[in-house]
This record gives structure tokens, C-alpha cells and sequence, in this order.
């Protein structure tokens, strides 16, 4: 597989990581490397026109166990503003910001960043696909796992 024109600091740094031996070996054995670690399956577009690629590297979420998951929820559930419970109502898969303001019915994008995102973000129970790039067009948010038990909490 050629990717045309390389970046020599990208190439070194995949070296550094194990993640490649050489330069134009280095996708097949990125993807074999990052599996092997246990993270979900590396994701790339080639775009030969343009002669480039964007790489997009997924962490598994650390699992948390049955038993931290109950002890959490008490000590959080108390110090959830309504506006966060509302959103963390809301969000039943992926999501993008203005899904998610439709969803509420909200209009003002500055105070439903500042009132409802922004403070479910901070406590844990919503989280972005695409952390690294918080402005991002293809950014989307989805519960995390305490998230989920607020969810449940809310609904019994």
C-alpha cells in the first residue's frame, strides 16, 4: 500500500512506538501492532488525489467494575444539576452538540455549553468520540459508564 508523500517525523515516531520497522511497511504493521495491544481496530483514509491519510487512533474505555460502579453513582447522583440530568436524559446513542440541543429544545449555544455540557463533561458522565479535537465537525458525545448508571438511576 503507498501513501505517497511521508512525513518523516510521523515515520520516526511510529519507529519509536514499534509500530512500524520501515517507511511504506508501516500501515499493516501499525494495524497489527495497535490490535495486539487490545485497542479497538485502527481506522485510516487514504486519499491518493491528495496524496495523504488521516489516521485515527481509538482507546478502549477502561472498564469499570461491578462494584466501583454502585459506590460511585450515590456520591455523584446528589451534585448533578438538572440541566446535566437533562442531558445525560437525552443522550441515548452518539451524538453531535446540536442533536443534543434539538433534543432539549435549546437555542443558545453558549449557555448550553456553559449550563449543560460543559458541567456533564467535567463530571464524568459524557464524554467525546474525538477527545483531542474538542472542535472538531465530526465531534460527537455518548454517556460513559457512570453516565449510563445515572441513566438507570433515573429511570427506576
Amino acid at each position: 500500500m503507498s501513501l505517497g508523500v511521508f512525513n518523516p517525523r510521523i515515520v520516526s515516531a511510529f519507529r519509536r512506538l514499534a509500530l512500524c520497522e520501515q517507511a511504506g511497511t508501516g500501515m499493516w504493521m501499525m494495524k497489527n501492532q495497535w490490535n495486539n495491544l487490545g485497542h479497538p481496530m485502527l481506522e485510516y483514509d487514504n486519499d491518493r488525489a491528495r496524496k495523504a491519510f488521516e489516521l485515527q487512533l481509538r482507546f478502549k474505555a477502561q472498564q469499570s467494575s461491578e462494584k466501583v460502579a454502585p459506590q460511585v453513582a450515590p456520591q455523584v447522583t446528589p451534585q448533578v444539576t438538572p440541566q446535566v440530568a437533562r442531558v445525560v436524559s437525552v443522550i441515548d446513542t452518539e451524538m453531535t452538540r446540536m442533536e443534543i440541543m434539538v433534543a432539549l429544545e435549546l437555542k443558545d449555544r453558549m449557555h448550553f455549553a456553559g449550563e449543560y455540557l460543559q458541567p456533564a463533561l467535567d463530571a464524568g458522565l459524557v464524554e467525546m468520540t474525538i477527545p483531542d479535537k474538542p472542535r472538531s465537525s465530526k465531534q460527537r458525545y455518548r454517556l460513559t459508564e457512570l453516565g449510563r448508571t445515572l441513566t438507570k438511576k433515573q429511570r427506576v
